[in-house]
């Protein structure tokens, strides 16, 4: 039960019609959100200390220091997250000390990250790539194979543990969980379903199946380093794309080092570092990447074969082309490009593609 007190306080600073609107829904939501877990809740007084991205906030009931609050004279998200802290509102929330907003002259820069990064091992670079790849606001934390690797990444402090009192067993078949029952000598049911097994094995001898098996722990990205800029630098680094090569006529995966890359702060540090040997351009815009499609056919015969309404598409071995059109040609077939164009890098599908022969 809320405190009688605090109930009052809330009831004379707001009315309850605040509370539906909008503006008031989209802050509510915010405030169940982990980042917002509470540095400090005082029940006796009823305020708490909330970390921003600025500094520390010290909220009450009915004030709040922050831009929002002040902006609006209404509740703010940490408000909300006070009274749902005190039992006002019966709102679940995410709780994670390590979600909690690292302030910016506490964060740390992309150059040190990058340093940090570029000490690792191979194979610890290309699993903090999966890692930070899957870090998302809404799924802070990702599951791993707890390993060697693992370790090299939370020695650094790139990567922190999330729970590391509680790693899971990576129990492997019924048949792998039975053999090392009877190993130990445990009793148990032969009907019973995996899922009884492996409570068997939590039960009796959980060391000894974290050491057969192994375990799996939950790992985050902590707040003073950015998931996205992780990401990005070895995504650039490591990753591929597919490309069409017309004079093979297939596809064939290019590094992305090999590609034109967008001219930003994560592309400089590749350059610093080596990696991407491309001068910067002066009229890029990392907001708007363009590229124009310009590629010469295989050696068009001067009349073209049209393909009548209605009608099958034809192959691409039994087609000639116009050579004074532009074609794309991808792994489901050619099109036929219109006559202005432009290609934007994106996953949004193109109705103005004409096909006019399928692989």
């Amino acid at each position: 039960m809320p405190d009688v007190n605090a109930y009052e306080i809330w009831k004379n600073a707001w009315k309850p019609e605040i509370h539906t609107t909008d503006y008031a829904l989209k802050r509510i939501k915010s405030a169940q959100s982990a980042k917002l877990t509470p540095i400090r809740i005082d029940t006796t007084d009823f305020y708490g200390h909330f970390q921003g991205s600025h500094g520390r906030y010290e909220t009450f009931l009915d004030y709040c220091p922050c831009g929002d609050f002040h902006r609006s004279n209404l509740p703010c998200k940490h408000i909300y997250r006070l009274a749902i802290e005190l039992g006002l509102m019966n709102i679940k929330t995410d709780n994670n000390q390590n979600a909690i907003v690292t302030p910016k002259n506490e964060r740390v820069s992309l150059n040190d990250t990058i340093d940090i990064i570029e000490n690792l091992s191979t194979d610890a670079q290309l699993t903090l790539l999966r890692i930070a790849y899957n870090i998302r606001s809404t799924t802070p934390v990702y599951e791993v194979d707890f390993n060697n690797i693992i370790l090299e990444l939370l020695a650094c402090g790139i990567i922190i543990d999330t729970d590391p009192n509680n790693h899971k067993i990576s129990f492997k078949t019924k048949k792998d969980i039975i053999e090392l029952l009877d190993s130990e000598n445990i009793s148990y049911n032969k009907n019973s379903k995996k899922c009884e097994l492996e409570d068997i094995c939590i039960q009796h001898i959980p060391q000894k199946a974290a050491e057969v098996f192994g375990t799996t722990a939950c790992v985050s990205v902590p707040t003073q380093f950015s998931s996205k800029n992780i990401h990005y630098y070895l995504h650039r680094k490591y990753d591929s794309e597919t490309c069409y090569d017309e004079n093979s006529n297939c596809f064939h995966e290019v590094k992305l080092l090999d590609t034109i890359l967008p001219d930003d702060a994560i592309t400089d540090q590749l350059r610093l570092r080596g990696y991407y040997l491309q001068p910067a351009r002066q009229d890029a815009n990392i907001n708007e990447i363009r590229i124009s499609v310009s590629f010469t056919p295989p050696t068009p015969d001067p009349a073209p074969i049209s393909v009548p309404a209605g009608s099958p598409v034809p192959s691409v071995k039994d087609i000639t082309l116009d050579p004074s059109k532009e074609y794309l040609w991808t792994k489901w077939g050619v099109y036929e490009m219109p006559e202005h164009y432009q290609i934007y890098l994106g996953k949004n599908a193109r109705s103005d593609l004409k096909l006019i022969a399928i692989n």
